[in-house]
């Protein structure tokens, strides 16, 4: 199969691995010697070649109403992070929550090898039937495809080495960790606050999860009853209202306490009056800082824009809410969120991701001085800058 490129997959494959080796996503050999065995393009089958094996192209696969996508491969570069994050080694134990379209449980079995085992669970059953036809098409029928609930783990009684999460979850499910052997790695795009979204790499310890290293990415959320309150919402932009272009901007806005109210009031403001003032560029890490520090805050990434983000404030309560996007501050509604963001961004001090660790702790977990403690029902979060 060459497809519209003309080209042969292994040369497609070979430019692809090189890429990720480029940009510092591949470190080690066995990662790159399985993305380099794996044919993405039969997890996707239909799908242009080049898109495939772009390194950074993420490939929908499933939609929900509104044509948002609740499924799909993620992008090589983030998938690639990821896996050097877990430190698989052969005839290791793995369990994967989110099949999606197998490519990433074809990558696992390559790396635990044949004297490994690779568990993937995925809670939609059309997903799990497409990942079993998709691995069978690679030649790799040594996957065991549970179609469940991943918050529960693999639904048996049965330990692993590693873990890895491939959809964005709120908290750390008791089951995970009761699953995952002491010493052992759980690999998570982990929810922290809105914008706040970390690959977070914990280490098991007696007691608690640590954290070991942590890279910003974007999942799409764990589905069903353990989903958490919070939510991304599809919403309109205003850059017609703004810059004189034809067309609005469309966003997909990440808030807290996602109740029908606070969506409501969202729209409403995003839809009502704008008014924009030029503001000076915010520290390094300004996002990240923002969601550890405000409690209202709100991020939007643009739905058909990648890399752009507008951050900010939010208080239905006082109809208000205003965003920091391409160097300005645009604001709806109640200027009460546009005076607030002004003061924030000029205090806001510079932060290093590098420098934030986590640790997931039994609820209710102690106040520590200078961490930060955002409760969850089972494991609350410790966060702290060093």
């Amino acid at each position: 199969m060459t497809g519209a490129t003309d080209r042969p997959v292994p040369e497609l494959i070979a430019e692809m691995v090189e890429a990720l080796r480029r940009s510092h996503c591949l470190r080690s050999p066995n990662v790159a010697d399985a993305f380099g065995a794996v044919p993405r393009h039969l997890f996707v089958p239909g799908r242009p070649l080049r898109e495939v094996y772009s390194a950074e192209t993420v490939v929908p696969t499933h939609f929900d109403a509104h044509g948002c996508s609740v499924s799909s491969s993620s992008a090589p570069n983030i998938m690639a992070i990821m896996l050097e994050q877990l430190r698989v080694r052969p005839g290791m134990r793995v369990l994967e929550i989110g099949a999606g379209t197998g490519y990433n449980a074809g990558l696992l079995s390559h790396l635990v090898g044949a004297h490994g085992q690779v568990v993937t669970v995925d809670l939609d059953e059309q997903i799990t039937t497409e990942a079993r036809q998709h691995l069978h098409a690679a030649n790799i029928d040594d996957v065991r495809v549970v179609h469940g609930d991943g918050w529960l783990g693999s639904g048996t009684v049965e330990t692993f080495d590693r873990m890895i999460l491939t959809v964005g979850a709120w908290e750390v499910s008791p089951h995970w960790f009761e699953q995952l052997d002491v010493g052992g790695v759980l690999v998570m795009p982990l929810w922290v606050r809105p914008g706040l979204q970390v690959s977070v790499a914990f280490v098991r310890e007696e007691r608690c999860l640590r954290s070991e290293s942590l890279t910003l990415c974007g999942f799409m959320r764990l589905r069903g009853p353990n989903a958490g309150p919070d939510s991304q919402v599809a919403v309109a932009g205003w850059a017609d209202r703004v810059d004189d272009v034809a067309a609005e901007r469309h966003w997909i806005a990440a808030i807290e306490h996602a109740t029908p109210f606070r969506v409501t009031q969202l729209r409403s403001l995003i839809n009502g009056t704008v008014e924009t003032r030029p503001a000076p560029r915010p520290a390094p890490g300004w996002i990240t800082r923002l969601a550890l520090e405000e409690p209202d805050i709100i991020v939007l990434s643009g739905r058909d824009t990648a890399g752009h983000v507008a951050a900010g404030l939010f208080a239905p309560d006082r109809h208000s809410l205003a965003l920091f996007d391409a160097g300005k501050i645009v604001s709806f509604g109640n200027p009460t969120c546009a005076e607030r963001l002004g003061r924030r961004l000029d205090e806001l001090a510079p932060l290093r991701l590098n420098d934030v660790e986590i640790r997931a702790v039994t609820h209710p977990a102690r106040a520590e001085p200078g961490a930060w403690i955002l409760e969850r029902p089972s494991f609350d979060l410790v966060v702290r800058v060093s």
